[in-house]
């Protein structure tokens, strides 16, 4: 039996969920350790996760086998170029500009990433709307005037375990952070095209463990050109603490994000992957966290409109 329509877009929202609490949680640990051993912890702990779940999933090692029969060379290409996209990239980028920017500013700039997916799926040969991308340019500008009106400063770092900051002197220029961000936008947007191309049609958990394994090669080689030593993941006490945010993202997330963008409009996928900001709103005005604020709810508002328009 198919799965339902509406279940990639509704997974495609869930992995904005999950970032919403792994982007504040990951920036502050990009400030102690090196986003690329950031990033090999993420995929290191999420691997062995997937390959239990195919597992479990096919009843088996056999059943196991034969779900990873289904993948083709092509897959294989796609899902290399996400995650150099994402994990070896993207994601670094994005937590390098957030030392200047703060993760507010960065994620203004880089949560134009959909327009970038879009302009994408356009060249590939998608078909997309005038009423589309209207409806994607005002959930995009809803999204920014959120970020932006944000009352809330950074969560500060945690300290250093050796006293030695990862923070280098060209990392708190604004100019720097502004164009890390406009790259972090160009990556996250290759990433999704590539996921919502390679994902479609085969097992969610057999590709994200692919995916991780990419994650693993691709961080070492490129964090090992850009460090100029070994990366290592964190030591075993952070991974400790913060074993139950790999589990909701790394894992979690990596599956919603594929699942939600392999199985809906490419323009679609990637505004709903990218509400991790608007998100955040109603939850801390509803725990009293911050106060109602008319402007940030017009501009929740101005994204439940556009996405309106992107619904086909």
């Amino acid at each position: 039996m198919s799965a339902p329509l509406w279940l990639g877009p509704l997974f495609a929202f869930f992995s904005s969920c999950t970032w919403a609490v792994g982007s504040a949680n990951y920036s502050r640990m990009s400030r102690v350790f090196t986003p690329f051993q950031v990033n090999f912890s993420r995929a290191l702990f999420a691997l062995p996760l997937f390959l239990a779940a195919v597992v479990v999933a096919n009843g088996g090692l056999d059943g196991a086998s034969r779900a990873f029969s289904a993948l083709e060379p092509r897959h294989f290409g796609w899902f290399a170029l996400s995650m150099t996209a994402s994990y070896a990239i993207g994601d670094v980028l994005f937590l390098w500009s957030t030392v200047s920017l703060g993760v507010p500013g960065a994620l203004a700039i880089a949560s134009g990433y959909p327009i970038f997916t879009a302009i994408f799926g356009m060249i590939a040969g998608e078909t997309i709307h005038l009423r589309q991308w209207a409806g994607l340019f005002v959930a995009i500008g809803g999204i920014v005037a959120v970020i932006l009106s944000n009352p809330k400063k950074d969560v500060a770092a945690e300290p250093p375990p050796d006293g030695v900051s990862t923070v280098r002197p060209w990392m708190r220029e604004k100019s720097s952070g502004v164009a890390l961000a406009i790259a972090t936008a160009l990556a996250w947007a290759t990433n999704a095209y590539s996921v919502a191309r390679g994902g479609a049609g085969i097992d969610g958990a057999v590709a994200n463990v692919v995916r991780m394994s990419f994650a693993l090669v691709l961080i070492s080689a490129f964090g090992g050109i850009a460090l100029g030593r070994v990366v290592t993941p964190m030591p075993f006490g952070f991974l400790k603490k913060y074993a139950w945010l790999f589990v909701l993202e790394a894992f979690g997330g990596s599956y919603f994000y594929l699942y939600g963008l392999s199985n809906s409009s490419i323009v679609l996928g990637s505004v709903l992957a990218s509400l991790a900001p608007v998100i955040a709103v109603p939850i801390a005005v509803a725990l009293r966290l911050e106060k109602f604020s008319w402007i940030r709810t017009a501009a929740v508002a101005s994204v439940v409109v556009g996405l309106a328009l992107l619904v086909q």
